[in-house]
């Protein structure tokens, strides 16, 4: 090498290479020519006397074709400075709070395990920097890469997602090849590979068979806190649905898990709304550490209800927090329950059956009033009537099981029912039921409700005689009702739309609207309280609402008028409208709290939104909000807010406690209350990641295993016996070119080799 420079020392490699720049396939004519020049003079002295004749000529001229081919193929030496590019090795460190816990009873933390490893094998680390990049990632939720090489990480992350740093090993751009990746993690992982139990076939779940696969690398693990005994018990998992319907029996399924020196019967209690509803034992013991108790519901109510699974906290429990799982189901209406007692046969009590028969959502008891005690027949009443009017179980025994209640046309007086009519008002005020009264001959003041229980729940004063009129009418809409869920009803044309349908023939006559009261649709020349005499109306009642509908010919919109398009389901979605507003729909509601998530970690930030519609069911800017935090523990949060000019309000709010905290948010704008809303929010005493905190090494095994790594569990295990690949990339840094084939050595040898083959061939007399 010192021969061709006078800088040897800047190169370690030497290799022979082609200079010419004719193509491939010109120099390979010119070796095929080279060959045949060979072939064609060896016939030319194979008559030669003697072989040692014939291997001279031969050899020489052999030697001088082949020299002409390499002077047109321009033989060079090339001298190169060649540096190995170092693979890398990828070190990920477990940071999750499980981290934080012991190794077992009396013994120091995980993550002290993990950084007396690294102490002990500080050597052979340094040996593997020298041989590897070694890039350090610390994970929980999402790996952070680490500037430091040294396990120095805070265990504070709330997950352990063994996949996500797997998949970052597995993405990278710098070019280098991956030696292999090295786990310290106890193996507690909470997000994909949760519920993965390793098989003995070696069965892995598709997603981390993917990342391995792309990997292309083994997957060698230490196990933090693997080798004591840790005792712990937890409800690892509760499988219960979001919602469920009112009155059907639900499942809620818990799993509790058990590690340690934990044996014999444990009791599993769930509560509703802190109340006890039943208890169940599950059997651990040596063999029996993972057992799933099964909880059925039947809820009354409709609400949304917080549930709690709850165990009792052992002798040497590592984690009581994980004892307890708090979560919420949202009870809804399988069936809206209607009581509809009509007090004559006609044709609106006829189409509003249809209709509530229709809906499959609607389960429908009805009572038609064929015949009053003021008839004179005499055919005695027990063998005309179809089945006896049950006054007194329906509205004593029966009325709370019902979500709806409807006087259709309907006086009570002929069926001793004064008594009764308390009842429906507390029905109404207090269980929060939906009432509707619907007009006729009998009904409002013509049914002598005025200074009833009943008449004070309308939302319209009654007059103490009986009034109506029978003169047809266009019932035309407020401005409230234009808007409110259950007039909006897409009429084209807008308000002028409205006498385009058929007209009502008569109305009953009522006065002004009570406090609270709403009008939907107004009479076009009727007064009442010196404004126009509302035709249907509504009001909130205590905690139910109520409909007043001062007609009883709602059944001719189910007619095509003059705007056929419009009316055809029209009187359908009227009534579909009317009883989702009346059994409180959430999604009618005029004031809706919505949670940036349901479940929090105690001193997380919980975003709370409310937004708030007015009357008119417009977002209301500048309403009043009264927000109302009550937390399991502690005195309640209380904060005025005032919505912006999308009819939104906005509140971070931190827990302090774990447990249910209820949030209620009441409206007001210009004094006037808009509504309610009520939400809960879980506030978990520990987070997942220390729910189910038991090591698994299971978990870090089948990987290593599947990969072609090793897994060693703490304190123990060596960093020797991790199988890496070796570096195969090597870079050039340096090239040097040295052409041969135009020294005066290669023309001299070229010249030798023809110039003692003429000689010989002339001595030997053959030329």
């Amino acid at each position: 090498m010192q021969f061709f420079t006078d800088h040897p020392e800047l190169y370690n490699d030497w290799k022979f290479s082609l200079l010419s720049e004719l193509p491939p396939w010109a120099l390979f004519f010119v070796a095929a020519a080279g060959l045949a020049a060979i072939v064609w003079s060896l016939r030319g002295v194979r008559d030669l006397r003697t072989p040692r004749r014939f291997a001279g000529l031969a050899a020489l001229r052999i030697a001088a074709i082949v020299l002409l081919v390499l002077a047109v193929c321009e033989p060079a030496l090339t001298l190169q400075r060649i540096t190995h590019i170092k693979n890398r090795l990828v070190v990920l460190l477990d940071e999750s709070r499980s981290m934080e816990l012991p190794a077992a009873a009396g013994q120091a933390s995980r993550i002290a395990q993990v950084r007396d490893h690294f102490d002990r094998n500080a050597s052979q680390w340094d040996a593997l920097r020298n041989r590897f990049v070694v890039e350090t990632w610390r994970f929980s939720s999402r790996p952070v890469k680490s500037s430091s090489g040294n396990p120095e990480v805070n265990p504070a992350g709330n997950t352990t997602d063994l996949l996500a740093g797997l998949a970052e090993a597995a993405n990278d751009t710098s070019g280098r090849k991956l030696s292999g990746v090295i786990i310290y993690s106890d193996g507690a992982d909470n997000e994909k590979l949760a519920a993965w139990e390793p098989s003995p076939n070696g069965e892995l779940p598709g997603e981390l068979k993917g990342v391995l696969d792309r990997l292309k690398a083994p997957v060698s693990s230490f196990g933090a806190g693997a080798g004591g005994v840790f005792t712990d018990l937890a409800i690892s998992r509760v499988a219960a649905d979001d919602f469920a319907f009112v009155r059907n029996t639900m499942e809620i399924e818990a799993e509790i898990e058990a590690h340690g020196a934990i044996r014999g019967q444990i009791p599993v209690e769930l509560l509703e709304d802190g109340a006890l509803l039943a208890t169940r034992e599950v059997l651990l013991g040596e063999g029996r550490r993972k057992e799933t108790v099964k909880f059925s519901v039947a809820p009354q109510r409709a609400g949304k209800f917080v549930y709690t699974v709850r165990t009792p906290v052992v002798s040497g429990d590592a984690v009581p927090g994980n004892n307890v799982r708090n979560f919420s189901i949202k009870i809804i209406r399988d069936k809206v329950r209607v009581l509809h007692v009509a007090g004559a046969t006609s044709l609106d009590t006829r189409f509003l059956r249809q209709h509530l028969t229709r809906n499959p959502n609607v389960d429908l008891i009805s009572f038609y009033i064929l015949r009053t005690t003021d008839d004179d027949f005499s055919i005695p009443e027990r063998e005309i009537s179809l089945i006896q009017f049950p006054t007194r179980e329906l509205f004593t025994q029966q009325l709370k099981t019902f979500d709806l209640v409807i006087f259709h046309n309907f006086d009570y007086g002929p069926y001793q029912m004064k008594q009764y009519l308390a009842n429906v008002a507390r029905f109404v005020r207090e269980d929060g039921g939906g009432f509707v009264m619907i007009g006729g001959p009998r009904s409002f003041a013509n049914g002598q409700y005025a200074m009833t229980a009943v008449g004070d729940l309308l939302p319209v004063e009654l007059p103490f005689s009986a009034a109506d009129t029978d003169a047809d009418f266009h019932p035309r809409p407020t401005q409230a009702g234009r808007n409110h869920p259950i007039t909006n009803l897409n009429i084209p044309g807008g308000p002028d739309g409205w006498m385009k349908l058929p007209a009502m023939p008569g109305v009953n006559i009522v006065g002004a609207l009570r406090p609270g009261g709403i009008a939907l649709l107004e009479h076009p020349t009727l007064q009442a309280g010196g404004a126009p005499m509302p035709v249907v109306s509504v009001r909130e009642a205590g905690k139910g609402r109520v409909l007043a509908i001062g007609m009883d010919a709602l059944w001719r919109w189910a007619f095509n008028g003059d705007n056929a398009a419009a009316e055809a389901r029209l009187y359908d979605a009227f009534w579909a409208n009317a009883i989702r507003w009346l059994i409180r729909d959430p999604d009618l509601a005029p004031v809706v709290i919505s949670l940036d998530k349901p479940e929090v970690d105690i001193n997380e930030p919980a975003g709370v939104d409310i937004l708030a519609l007015d009357r008119s069911y417009h977002p209301a800017p500048g309403a009043d909000i009264r927000l109302t935090i009550t937390p399991p523990e502690g005195d309640p949060f209380v904060k005025e807010l005032q919505t912006g000019p999308d009819g939104r309000a906005r509140l971070s709010w931190e827990a302090k406690s774990p447990g249910a905290a209820r949030i209620r948010a009441a409206a007001s704008l210009k004094g006037e209350a808009l509504g309610e809303a009520e939400d809960v929010l879980i506030v978990r005493p520990a987070s997942r990641e220390m729910q189910r905190v038991a090591p698994r090494p299971d978990v870090l095994e089948a990987i290593a295993r599947a990969s072609g790594g090793v897994y060693q569990p703490l304190p123990d295990g060596s960093l020797d016996r991790l199988p890496l690949l070796d570096p195969e990339i090597a870079r050039v840094d340096r090239k040097e070119h040295h052409p041969l084939w135009n020294t005066w050595i290669f023309l001299a040898l070229i010249a030798a080799c023809l110039g003692v083959e003429w000689f010989l061939r002339r001595k030997w007399g053959y030329l």
